[in-house]
Order: structure tokens, then C-alpha cells, then sequence
């Protein structure tokens, strides 16, 4: 199980549980690293150094990943790039201490609750502060998908009780792909109507979203 979650390319090296807590050391598999730079190949090892993370908890323990992360020599001479970092795909990004499945279920928890609020809830479970929620939620990078079949739309408010936006995500990533500055009807029918490709969306019980869906005759799933 723990193999299935962090990925196929992952090798879990050593696994400690406690109480609390569940500690395990990761590397990735791959005998070689592309130069970020210049996208060269090399198995030349600079170092090697320790990237402690967090990630989504499990069975009520909170999750701390560690990744054995190498750095090579780029063997392009022509590069400017001479050292650099093993990529981790989607699962990590680069100079990332959360994986992104925990940055995608902290912002989307940030938009339906304070940051204060959610820090509370989870403190035990995800030990991020609620400096570090609200940072995500306002500088979370979003990529937008107009290609997207199935869907999912909600609301959340920029300022509690005042200021109201709507979140789509991508049902088949479970990630947020756009956000719409209001959930008025007109607003939000214009643009779901930049979704040409639209097979299935997911709503919650909002009657604004139930008169959009119906107007641009999309299948529903509520």
C-alpha cells in the first residue's frame, strides 16, 4: 500500500511508525536524471542530500516523507547548467516542501474555510500553519483546462459573507483548473460555455449552478 501511494518510480527504503506519525524514506528509482536545463541525461552523481516533506495523513498519523534526493553533473558542455536536482514529476515539485495531492487538498479546503479554521481542524494530521494555508491559497498556480470532459463546480468566498467566487475542477485529477470571480448566473454561463468539450459536471445543492447546468443542457451529477 505504501508503494501504491508514492508512485511506481519511488522506492520506500525504510518505514517507521509510531504513535503519532509515520516516517518514511523514499528515492526515486530512475538510474539517470535529465539536466533541467538543457534536458541532457546523466548518471554522473554530484551529492546526495535529504528533502524532508509532508503529505496527506494516513489511519490518523501524520505523514513524514523524506526523499533521497541526488544532484548530477549536467554532461552538456555547452550548458551554463553544470549541477542540478533530480525532477520528481507531479508527485514533488522543485523547491516544494508539500507534494502537490496535499497542496490540492489544502487549497481547496482554504477556499470553503478560514485558514485559521482549517489550521485548527488539521493541525494534528497536517502540521502546517495557517500562515502557510492562506500563502497557498493566494499564490496557488492554476491550469486552466478548457479540454476538460468531466467537471466539478463549486463556491467559496473571498471574504466570508461578502465576496463569492466559483472553483471547477477536473473530476479525473481531483485538481482545481479555473476559478470564475463570482457565482452569479450570467457570469458563470458565460464562462462554462468556454468548455466546448463538456460531458459530465458535479455540483453541489447552490440552485445558481442548477439553472446554469440547465441552460447549457449539460449531464449532471449531483
Amino acid at each position: 500500500m505504501i508503494n501504491e501511494a508514492f508512485l511506481s518510480n519511488f522506492t520506500v527504503e525504510k518505514l517507521e511508525v509510531n504513535e503519532e506519525r509515520v516516517l518514511i524514506i523514499l528515492k526515486l528509482n530512475n538510474f539517470e536524471a535529465k539536466c533541467t536545463w538543457c534536458g541532457k541525461s546523466t548518471s554522473k552523481v554530484h551529492s546526495k542530500y535529504e528533502r524532508k516533506i509532508l503529505d496527506l495523513p494516513i489511519l490518523d498519523k501524520y505523514i513524514r516523507p523524506i526523499v533521497r534526493e541526488r544532484r548530477f553533473f549536467c554532461n552538456n558542455d555547452s550548458c551554463p547548467r553544470k549541477i542540478f536536482s533530480e525532477e520528481f514529476s507531479e508527485f514533488l515539485l522543485r523547491y516544494k516542501r508539500l507534494t502537490e495531492r496535499l497542496s490540492n487538498y489544502l487549497f481547496k479546503l482554504g477556499l470553503s474555510q478560514s485558514d485559521n479554521q482549517c489550521h485548527m481542524l488539521f493541525k494534528k494530521y497536517i502540521p502546517v500553519s495557517y500562515s502557510s494555508i492562506l500563502r497557498l491559497t493566494k499564490n496557488y498556480n492554476i491550469t486552466v483546462k478548457y479540454d476538460a470532459e468531466f467537471i466539478a463546480i463549486d463556491d467559496f468566498s473571498f471574504r466570508k459573507g461578502v465576496t463569492f467566487g466559483s472553483i471547477i475542477c477536473d473530476l479525473k485529477t481531483g485538481k482545481p483548473i479555473d476559478i470564475i470571480n463570482s457565482r452569479n448566473l450570467d457570469d458563470v454561463t458565460a464562462h462554462l460555455k468556454l468548455y466546448k468539450n463538456v460531458k459530465i459536471v458535479s455540483r453541489d445543492r447552490f440552485k445558481t449552478y442548477a439553472k446554469v447546468l440547465d441552460n447549457l443542457q449539460f449531464d449532471l451529477l449531483k
